[in-house]
């Protein structure tokens, strides 16, 4: 099996009056063996080398090293260059708004009964769209002035960790 380019999404890093380093990312990350580690910005990114990883070596790895659980949303640079290249609202309804793109990384994908059955409570002009295992959000304003329940969404989608678009795309770039 050939080693690929993965990225580690990172969910509660250096959020809550937890801070983490770089450093101590690569580190955990090194010492499971991965090559050509690196973290990208200080919100839990981190990109590596490496077969398929097992999502759950690394959360373990990285409660043991931090001290708590961290949420880990596994993506390879085609899935990264997907997403990245992805944009499902149109002209128009990025006209209509203030907020910037917002890319929901879930876990692992949606059923297509849970897809159909919709998100629950979107606040009016807050859009949500499904694509793979991902939900772009464009909030009407600021993230941190919608009324998207954070609580319900997890509980519809499943563990999950917020990126913009813009930071999708960076990532991408650096792979």
């Amino acid at each position: 099996m050939t080693s690929q380019r993965w990225v580690a999404f990172l969910r509660a890093i250096n959020v809550g009056g937890r801070r983490v380093t770089g450093d101590q990312l690569v580190a955990a990350f090194e010492a499971l063996r991965f090559s050509d580690v690196s973290s990208f910005m200080a919100s839990g990114n981190v990109l590596f080398t490496g077969q398929a990883p097992d999502p759950t070596s690394i959360e373990q790895a990285l409660q043991a090293s931090l001290g708590y659980a961290v949420p880990t949303m596994l993506r390879s640079r085609e899935d990264v260059v997907r997403v990245a290249d992805a944009l499902p609202f149109t002209s128009a309804e990025l006209a209509a708004t203030d907020g910037r793109v917002q890319v929901i990384l879930l876990r692992e994908r949606l059923s297509e009964k849970t897809v159909a059955s919709g998100p629950p409570d979107v606040p009016d002009g807050d859009l949500l769209r499904v694509y793979g295992t991902e939900v772009f959000w464009l909030p009407r304003s600021g993230v941190s002035d919608s009324e998207l329940d954070m609580k319900v969404l997890e509980a519809y989608a499943g563990p999950f960790t917020v990126r913009t678009l813009n930071t999708i795309t960076r990532i991408a770039a650096r792979m």
